[in-house]
């Protein structure tokens, strides 16, 4: 026991006030090295519940995990968007989806792309096959034709290869950033499924319009090739006239494929509800359009189709997205009628209807012999049609 305390004479604070500053420092020495404690593990960075530094493996073992997490997100938005994919991709669903090489595109390459209405894909594929062979005729003429051939087969076989391993991936790609784009846009359930059945699925008889093109080409090379005797000159009108008629053709399709994606058609019940209408019973139903075959050449045809429009509820905007010119006001049977005759081979007529736009096409094939046939089917349709 200290015996200083017994000997301490009352009043005298100085040992106890030596005693308390003593006390007061150690404590701040406390402080200090707590402190610097955690300022070593601030530098040292993350460390385990038992205070231990994590090292490298273990910070990149987090980082696996917040991948992986990503990743999961990433695979449960696609389940959420898979049945409107599904309904867009039709019934090769699984085999586009879970097949890394697509037979139908290795066959028939630029076709299949338009047969998925994949138009600009299409038509770019098409371009490097034509340009490939003008290409090789041009700069590779000195050749047999036996050689010449087999360059352009090879190379054909090379990039059908290329189309059959990347077609699944562009697909699928195109139709998931689809699907996510209209979501954004706040569509219903049922207003997806509507504009996925509309926009997806495939489109035989259009891409059989475009098969055309290469049956041209063809002729184009045979007719240099084979030729010999042919004066320059009148080889050069034929070739001329040949580029000429790709041309026209080529720009009505790409014409046609442009328009039908300017509008996403509604529910057909609508018009239905609303309009009657007499179609001639020479025209066949396709889908949600008639169409008239004017003979054996893919390009005779007159095409007549009825739809609601949802995107739009001015008859005026929708006249100004087809951006046509000389808009005729005119009154049929009580209803009037915006419409426009866009390049003597495309009709128009927009009507409003409760709030609703309604839009009248009427298509005419480039290589029809007699247009003025289906112009007339155009003004008879048109006179037919009449409120319920």
């Amino acid at each position: 026991m200290n015996n200083d305390i017994f000997n301490q004479k009352p009043g005298d604070t100085t040992k106890n006030s030596a005693d308390s500053n003593s006390n007061v420092a150690e404590n701040s020495n406390e402080e200090l090295n707590k402190t610097e404690i955690i300022k070593e593990k601030e530098v040292q960075g993350p460390t385990t519940p038992s205070g231990k530094p994590l090292d490298s493996l273990a910070v990149e073992k987090s980082e696996a995990v917040l991948n992986k997490e990503t990743e999961e997100k990433e695979v449960n938005q696609f389940s959420n968007d898979e049945k409107y994919i599904k309904t867009y991709i039709g019934k090769h669903y699984d085999s586009i989806t879970k097949k890394k090489f697509s037979l139908p595109a290795f066959l028939f390459t630029f076709f299949y792309f338009f047969y998925r209405k994949m138009y600009f894909s299409g038509f770019v594929v098409l371009g490097i096959i034509i340009g490939g062979i003008f290409l090789i005729i041009n700069f590779l003429s000195f050749l047999l034709l036996w050689q010449l051939l087999l360059i352009i087969g090879f190379g054909l076989l090379i990039l059908m290869l290329i189309v059959g391993f990347m077609f699944n991936k562009i697909y699928l790609s195109k139709v998931t950033n689809f699907v996510q784009n209209y979501r954004e846009e706040g569509k219903t359930n049922e207003e997806l499924l509507i504009i996925c059945t509309k926009k997806g699925l495939t489109n035989f008889s259009r891409a059989l319009l475009i098969i055309i093109l290469p049956l041209f080409i063809l002729a184009l090379g045979l007719i240099i090739l084979t030729v010999e005797t042919t004066d320059k000159n009148t080889l050069n009108e034929i070739k001329d006239n040949i580029i000429a008629k790709i041309d026209t053709e080529a720009n009505t399709l790409v014409q046609k494929a442009t328009n039908e994606s300017l509008f996403t058609y509604g529910d057909s019940n609508l018009v239905k509800d609303n309009f009657k209408v007499t179609i001639p019973s020479y025209y066949e139903k396709q889908g949600n359009k008639y169409v008239y075959d004017a003979g054996n050449n893919v390009t005779d045809y007159c095409e007549f189709l009825f739809n609601y429009i949802p995107d739009y509820k001015s008859a005026e905007d929708l006249v100004k997205k087809i951006n046509g010119v000389d808009v005729v006001n005119n009154n049929i049977n009580g209803i009037d009628w915006q419409s426009i005759n866009k390049n003597d081979l495309n009709y128009y007529s927009v009507t409003k209807k409760d709030g609703n736009i309604y839009l009248v096409e009427f298509n005419i094939g480039s290589g029809i012999a007699e247009p003025a046939v289906c112009e007339n089917h155009y003004n008879e349709i048109m006179q037919s049609i009449s409120y319920k």
